[in-house]
């Protein structure tokens, strides 16, 4: 017959669990953390992109009419909303 364990020996357990679940959160609020600085520069970098085309765009055909210029943008924000939708469906399946 196996010895049962004692209260003290079960609130150790528990506090040995709690700490190990305090120390994962902490390593998983890091990793977010970092993820989300990674994120931001990204879409910092999109951003910069994007008005790069704009200016581009301006400066490629200046006979541009308003209707195409904001079809090309759309297009451009479209695909970045896009690639930013994908970003989102990703980074939980990363962080775990």
């Amino acid at each position: 017959m196996t010895k049962r364990p004692t209260l003290r020996e079960r609130v150790a357990a528990l506090e040995v669990a709690v700490a190990d679940l305090k120390s994962s959160v902490d390593d998983l609020r890091q990793s977010f953390r970092q993820n989300s600085r990674t994120i931001y520069a990204k879409l910092d970098n999109l951003e910069s992109h994007v008005n790069q085309i704009l200016g581009a765009l301006d400066g490629f055909n200046p006979g541009l009419h308003r209707k195409e210029k904001a079809a090309i943008t759309v297009a451009v924000i479209t695909g970045l909303s896009s690639i930013i939708a994908t970003l989102l469906q990703v980074l939980p399946a990363i962080l775990h």
